[in-house]
């Protein structure tokens, strides 16, 4: 058996097909969609993958299906991979001695699982955005900048309700959180986005 995926992301035997017989329509074809549609028949009488014939989707299906399109960082794109930069550390609140990493970019801030800072236990944050955290790396400089937000954010005791610079130790409230920031790319260390290490 020699298996090989074709542009779709079905994977299909080319010791019997010459093409995807899934994209041909000769075959039965099963749908890979969230959730509950998982093992869905599109078409035929196979009800799931797990059933001798079924197919199943290729390793990071999902994941390659949600990354069409998407937009990824200066880091992420020449580096191929997103490096830490700072921290935010939960020093009060529902998720108390918590860290959370903070990437080469614009840092979404909610409480739902899509945040790349995702602060659980508090209705009082937004679901997705109620604030974010950037990385300016031309300037090598944090912000902490207001979103969607229904409630404030405070940066040292202050409403933020403009982008505001973060320094190492400002205090950041969101809800019930009350975060230290600790930035890891500072005046003497920057990545090196030609793979060669830190400089300065």
């Amino acid at each position: 058996m020699a298996l090989q995926e074709c542009g779709n992301g079905h994977v299909y035997d080319t010791d019997q097909y010459a093409t995807c017989p899934y994209c041909a329509g000769g075959i039965n074809r099963i749908d890979f969609g969230a959730g509950s549609e998982v093992g869905k028949t599109v078409a035929g009488s196979v009800s799931s993958p797990m059933e001798i014939g079924a197919t199943v989707a290729p390793s990071g299906y999902r994941e390659r299906q949600a990354d069409i399109g998407k937009t990824v960082g200066v880091f992420q794109k020449k580096m191929s991979f997103d490096p830490v930069v700072g921290w935010l550390v939960c020093i009060d609140g529902p998720e108390k001695g918590k860290d959370y990493r903070i990437y080469g970019k614009n840092n979404t801030i909610g409480r739902g699982e899509n945040m790349d800072i995702c602060l659980k236990g508090d209705s009082s944050i937004s679901r997705e955005n109620h604030a974010r955290l950037a990385y300016d790396r031309k300037h090598n400089a944090f912000h902490i900048i207001p979103a969607d937000g229904a409630n404030p954010v405070y940066l040292n005791d202050e409403p933020v309700y403009v982008p505001m610079k973060l320094t190492a130790n400002d205090i950041i409230e969101i809800g019930d959180f009350k975060l230290i920031f600790v930035p890891f790319c500072n005046e003497n260390f920057v990545w090196d986005t030609d793979n060669k290490g830190a400089t300065e």
